[in-house]
């Protein structure tokens, strides 16, 4: 699925339910790989009371559906941004 030698996108899209491998498994799948863990998931799902359990690890961003285009922009932008702030944030030195 994942090719080594791929550049990392900026930013993945994902339904939660898909046939052959769910959201989780995906986002599982992308986060084991050093290449693409930096890289955003966000979730598109017809069930959000799914999440927020507690039960396992909880997506960044959620987007239900059905959805307009522009909250799908607006969700976007908002983890490309923060992908981006943490990227470019220098490691603290720790103090003590």
């Amino acid at each position: 699925m994942l090719q080594r030698e791929a550049t990392p996108p900026d930013l993945i899209f994902s339904d939660v339910e898909m046939p052959r491998m769910d959201g989780y498994e995906l986002t599982s799948t992308v986060k084991a790989d050093p290449k693409f863990k930096r890289v955003p998931v966000v979730f598109i799902t017809a069930y959000p009371e799914r999440f927020l359990t507690g039960e396992r690890p909880e997506p960044a961003f959620l987007i239900s559906k059905p959805f307009q285009p522009a909250m799908v922009s607006a969700v976007a932008s908002q983890a490309l941004f923060f992908q981006r702030n943490s990227r470019n944030r220098a490691p603290r030195a720790a103090t003590g």
